[in-house]
């Protein structure tokens, strides 16, 4: 019966993160479709420059909440921590938006996409506790009901105003009222219920101590996840600032094409990942190469598989989802796509490296990755634009993966 549980949640988390990054998608596509490739590189620009920021200060908090089954620190915990983070992340995002001080609009898109950020970090905490119990099916609701109402919210706004800001606005909005009417009153009532977890006995720490172990337990994977964000983000920072905006949200459009190769290859990675750790902790090399190999095969065939969609109707792809002016980009495409197959490579290659317990060395990989993003970046972008960065970002993925896969063979054919 638990493993029917586990199969079923498996399947709802698996639903839960397609509808987040459809949500994100359905933004990107909004915009393409009333506004031009400047307007659409300037919205995405401003999420590569606010992502890394809240990534760090997030801590991916919800992955130690998902593992605390001893019920070690509470839900209010969480909601301090997260609260404390964002109102962080926020300052800083409006720090950082003063290097746009000439240009108003960037200015105001940072500070409205920082608070609907803030406030989608407040939503993940609901939906962590959501998975610490096994709950994804509210998980869900939630991106249903939630993301449904911030893309309508955006969608109208930007209709009506064509202004960035205020279509950001209304997306936090939509999710201000997501978090207020329903996962906040869901996520009380699930913890005071029968399901919640028992805290552990003894003494009870003070509010201060728990925000404090839970900051200094989780910070090094705000690292990790700011790494990854930011490596995500530095060719539109290259893009912005050699060749425009207009630039950036065509590269942005494709890439996130890609993305779709990405979600397919981590969540089958999420469903086979409790499965390795076990081969690897028992010992059994053989099986434990087997599910590797398993792995890293989807990997080549999707990335595969959108290579060739790329080559064969690339340009049809990109007229039909975002419009004529994303047309005859067809061999920049090929090579966004080329960078995103690589980059599910670099995503199994996590998941083999975790479940060896190959942690540390995760941290150094992420940076690898920066330091050849930032200096293929610098080389190529300037001379080849869109295709410069699509290489650079074939340079990092290729660096990543070869990395740790050296890494992942020493480990497994290392003298015992």
């Amino acid at each position: 019966m638990s493993y029917r549980k586990n199969g079923l949640s498996a399947v709802w988390a698996l639903l839960a993160n397609m509808l987040y990054a459809l949500t994100q998608w359905l933004l990107l596509i909004v915009v393409a479709r009333l506004s031009d490739p400047f307007t659409l590189g300037t919205f995405s620009l401003v999420l590569a420059v606010a992502s890394p920021v809240f990534m760090a200060t997030n801590m991916r908090l919800r992955f130690v909440q998902s593992a605390d089954y001893a019920g070690k620190w509470r839900l209010a915990d969480y909601l301090r921590v997260r609260t404390s983070s964002a109102i962080l992340a926020t300052l800083l995002c409006a720090l950082i938006s003063l290097f746009w001080w000439n240009d108003r609009v960037v200015m105001m898109v940072l500070w409205s996409v920082s608070i609907a950020k803030a406030l989608e970090a407040l939503q993940d905490t609901c939906i962590g506790s959501y998975q610490q119990r096994s709950r994804m099916e509210l998980a869900v609701v939630s991106n249903l009901v939630t993301g449904g109402l911030s893309i309508l919210a955006f969608a109208i706004a930007f209709s009506l105003t064509r202004s960035l800001s205020w279509a950001c606005l209304a997306l936090a909005l939509g999710r201000l009222g997501g978090l207020v009417f329903l996962d906040l009153p869901l996520s009380k009532r699930i913890v005071a219920s029968g399901e919640s977890l028992s805290s552990s006995a003894g003494q009870v720490p003070s509010q201060l101590q728990n925000w404090r172990s839970l900051v200094l337990l989780a910070w090094p994977l705000g690292v990790v996840a700011a790494l990854d964000s930011l490596n995500a983000g530095l060719p539109r920072y290259f893009l912005s600032w050699a060749v425009g905006n207009a630039e950036v949200g065509v590269f942005a459009a494709m890439v996130h094409l890609s993305f779709a190769g990405f979600v397919l290859v981590n969540a089958v990675g999420q469903s086979m990942a409790p499965r390795m750790a076990r081969q690897y902790g028992k010992g059994e090399r053989r099986e434990f190469i087997r599910s590797a190999t398993q792995l890293l095969g989807f990997a080549v065939l999707v990335g595969t598989a959108g290579i060739l969609a790329a080559s064969l109707s690339g340009d049809l792809v990109l007229r039909l989802i975002y419009g004529s002016e994303f047309v005859t980009r067809g061999r920049d495409f090929v090579l966004v796509m080329t960078a995103g197959a690589l980059s599910y490579l670099g995503l199994s290659a996590v998941f083999l490296l975790s479940a060896a317990q190959i942690l540390r060395v995760q941290v150094w990989l992420y940076a690898a990755n920066t330091i050849g993003g930032i200096v293929c970046g610098l080389l190529l972008v300037p001379v080849w634009g869109i295709a410069g960065a699509a290489i650079a970002q074939v340079v990092a993925n290729l660096l990543q993966a070869a990395v740790s896969y050296a890494f992942l063979k020493r480990s497994l054919f290392r003298s015992p």
